[in-house]
């Protein structure tokens, strides 16, 4: 089935899976690259079949991206298609020379981790000393007047220290202050990072008051496949979205080329080898499963919740992996884990 009414608007590549961090919650295990990653002429085909298939943004992930030898050429290449670029980074390489040809490339904004205070940072990155580096990539993108924005994946760790980190943001110049709920995937399915329910519903009434008080000093997101009150859906209610646009509006590239609906899932839609991009965009069985799910089918709690047609019961990725059923509730939505309390 061709799927005509589904625009590739996004696509987020993770060029390597090489690190030099060893983050706790890493849902890609990321650390050494991969044998069978895309060559720097295959990565300049899937450019080109990107461009052929209208894609509008590219958002370019790991792993750490900047691992990559040719990663400058890769921006570089990028620009020349006119595509808006983005960079998600732990911001500890970055220097002169790379923030410099950002520049250049007139990168929409790079996305850099600030989990915590520095012994809190360093811890759930794995690595002392990344605190204070990180901190330096962002002022050295901020003196090259580059758009940051500061992602604080929130767990257990690191949750009292939320407002401390959005000031800290703030007076670094960051543009934007991004948290995210830790997902339960990766190095963190043993689920000993997860937030419980009540956590969750605190912290959604905390993000409230953080965005009333600091709007003026910074932009403020928590994403709405992490944190789930009601406020969080009225965007997609007037639009009459699903929170997940996977397989919809965007998709992932793997290191290998291979193309999937979710970064968190190993379901093969296509291969970038010997397929164009538009024709696994619109013919792909697994973007198409994605495309025709139907919320009314859902299971469990996900099942009988009233917001599930906006929601869409929160992420079948996580869903398919713990419970190996696309329609299973998803084990890390609030209102499950409360109910499984009062089971």
């Amino acid at each position: 089935m061709a799927n005509e009414n589904y625009y590739p608007m996004i696509v987020s590549w993770e060029l390597t899976n090489a690190c030099n961090l060893n983050c706790l919650y890493c849902f890609n295990d990321s650390g050494r690259a991969f044998e069978d990653e895309l060559t720097k002429d295959e990565i300049h085909n899937v450019l080109k079949s990107l461009y052929d298939a209208g894609v509008f943004r590219i958002e370019f992930t790991g792993g750490e991206p900047m691992m990559r030898p040719d990663f400058v050429d890769i921006i570089k290449e990028t620009h020349k298609l006119d595509f808006i670029i983005s960079v998600a980074s732990n911001g500890t390489i970055i220097n002169e020379n790379i923030a410099s040809i950002l520049k250049e490339a007139e990168v929409a904004h790079v996305q850099v981790s600030l989990d915590g205070l520095k012994e809190t940072h360093d811890y759930q990155k794995g690595l002392i000393g990344a605190f204070d580096r990180v901190v330096q990539g962002i002022k050295c993108l901020k003196e090259h007047d580059i758009c940051v924005h500061a992602r604080m994946t929130v767990t257990k760790k690191n949750i009292r220290q939320i407002e401390e980190v959005l000031k800290l943001s703030a007076s670094l110049g960051v543009d934007e202050f991004n948290m995210m709920r830790v997902w339960a995937s990766g190095r963190a399915i043993d689920g000993q990072l997860n937030l419980n329910s009540n956590e969750i519903i605190s912290l959604n009434s905390e993000m409230q008051r953080l965005m009333e008080l600091y709007k003026k000093d910074i932009g403020i997101r928590y994403d709405h496949c992490g944190f789930f009150g009601r406020e969080s859906f009225k965007p997609f209610r007037e639009h009459n979205e699903r929170l997940c646009q996977c397989a919809r509006t965007t998709c992932v590239i793997k290191p290998n080329g291979i193309v999937t609906p979710c970064e968190v899932l190993t379901m093969k839609a296509g291969d970038l080898r010997v397929e164009t991009f538009a024709d696994i965009w619109r013919n792909s069985p697994v973007m198409e499963e994605f495309r025709s799910f139907n919320p009314d089918n859902l299971k469990g709690t996900c099942g009988r919740c009233s917001d599930r047609n906006i929601c869409g019961g929160h992420c079948r990725a996580l869903a398919l992996i713990h419970h190996g059923d696309f329609y299973a509730e998803d084990p890390t939505c609030w209102k499950v884990m409360k109910n499984k309390m009062t089971e």
